[in-house]
């Protein structure tokens, strides 16, 4: 039976969720005006943000993603903000597994 409480809906949302272009565009302008806002420069040093992946997926295996998956959307994130002076690296990647 499918669970349909707020949550597992917000959930369910989150993982079919693909930013367009223009989210990404949208999300450069906002790093870009805080940037300017508090005097980031780019000839400052780069901020390097730690990622955390966390991986739920069933008993079975399935529903899980592969470190070439991860690696690859690190990847995705890294080009999206290239050149705004942020980069992300992936710092752990924790999996659980649930019935």
């Amino acid at each position: 039976e499918a669970d349909s409480t707020p949550q597992s809906n917000r959930a369910r949302k989150a993982a079919q969720y693909s930013a367009s272009i223009d989210d990404v565009e949208r999300n450069m302008a906002a790093v870009e005006a805080w940037r300017t806002a508090h005097g980031f420069t780019r000839d400052k040093a780069d901020v390097v943000i730690p990622v955390a992946i966390h991986v739920v997926a069933m008993d079975d295996g399935s529903a899980s993603v592969t470190d070439a998956q991860i690696n690859a959307q690190m990847q995705v994130l890294n080009d999206a903000y290239a050149g705004t002076g942020f980069s992300f690296d992936l710092d752990a990647v924790s999996r659980y597994s649930v019935r």
